[in-house]
């Protein structure tokens, strides 16, 4: 089976109404090979031998591109700025028919997924483009409907703003990267110099272990060693002698018992926390006033004025032995009544 060729008319063609036919025999042909149509306002005629194929293809053409309202010349790729928020495509399609007939579609290659319907509007509006390359294209078809496949294109970009630059987000990118590498450093720095404070620490609390144990123990002993040789040199033949002078070194022995507990308490100071420091001066000197430095029963208290707060633990431990020095000397040989110890902050 063949197609049909098939043709409409309206108006536009010369047609007095577009009204149907009013009798039941309204379309005749007369000898002419005329075709007749009785329609609601007259009659209209056709002669079928004198229809021209008008398959000419009507040719898009842009016309001008607005920014804003303000004309662009776009003979060339241009540029806009993303702060100009409406962007306008005027065109036309160039047509030997009824132009009326003229449909358009359009796509902005960058923006639209595919192209628009047909449309007979020869204004194409878009709004808040991002900063990108785009490429508007346009097509027309003629009075037949028949597209063409030439096409009226224009290409532009849309300027990007500074924080959308690629030197702005490499710049932001790199500074970030150095924030985090800076803070990484000074990190790396925080961890060194608590370490060297721990080390600092440890050192000293040897120094000072060694310190003392030369100071006190190591010559009581040897001072002791010094009376044992002296006494076994009297006997047997000074027996007197010998009885006093073992004695003595008992005497001696006492007092380095004594000087070892002093040492073995100032070695608590190590692992005083700031929060404890009035405590720890309390426990040292209930100690010493419980002990055999203490033979007058000297009553003993510690006062504390503001907030305590954290000492560094070189500081804290200094400030430790300075206490218990001056309370140890003063249960020793103040012979008093009553010991206060006051710690303001």
């Amino acid at each position: 089976m063949q197609g049909t060729d098939v043709r409409e008319y309206g108006q536009a063609d010369g047609l007095e109404s577009t009204g149907g036919v009013k009798r039941s025999r309204s379309v005749v042909s007369d000898s002419a090979g005329r075709i007749w149509f009785s329609l609601s306002r007259g009659l209209s005629v056709v002669n079928p031998s004198q229809i021209t194929d008008n398959s000419a293809p009507a040719l898009p053409h842009i016309e001008a591109v607005l920014a804003d309202g303000s004309p662009v010349d776009f003979r060339q790729p241009f540029r806009i700025s993303t702060k100009q928020q409406k962007t306008t495509f005027r065109f036309v399609a160039l047509s030997l028919a009824n132009s009326e007939r003229v449909r358009y579609r359009y796509r902005l290659d960058g923006f639209d997924h595919g192209w628009s319907d047909p449309v007979a509007s020869r204004e194409a509006t878009y709004t808040n483009l991002g900063a990108a390359s785009y490429r508007f294209r346009l097509i027309a078809c003629n009075s037949d409907g028949l597209w063409d496949a030439s096409e009226a294109a224009v290409g532009f970009e849309v300027e990007p703003t500074v924080w959308q630059t690629w030197w702005f987000r490499t710049s932001s990118a790199a500074l970030i990267l150095l924030l985090v590498w800076c803070v990484y450093l000074y990190r790396l720095h925080q961890l060194a110099k608590e370490f060297n404070i721990r080390l600092e620490e440890r050192v000293g609390e040897r120094t000072r272990v060694a310190r003392e144990l030369h100071d006190t123990l190591l010559q009581s002993f040897h001072g002791l060693l010094l009376r044992f040789q002296a006494a076994t040199n009297l006997l047997p033949e000074r027996p007197a002698d010998a009885r006093k002078t073992l004695e003595s070194a008992i005497d001696q022995a006492a007092q380095a018992i004594t000087e070892g507990r002093d040492a073995v308490q100032g070695l608590r100071s190590s692992t005083v926390v700031a929060s404890d420091f009035a405590l720890t001066i309390n426990t040292l000197g209930q100690e010493l006033a419980s002990g055999e430095t203490n033979p007058n029963a000297t009553e003993f208290r510690v006062e504390v004025e503001g907030t305590p707060r954290n000492l560094h633990p070189i500081l804290r431990d200094e400030v430790y032995r300075i206490a218990g020095e001056a309370m140890r000397n003063s249960f020793k040989h103040a012979q008093a009544q009553r010991i206060e110890v006051e710690i303001r902050v």
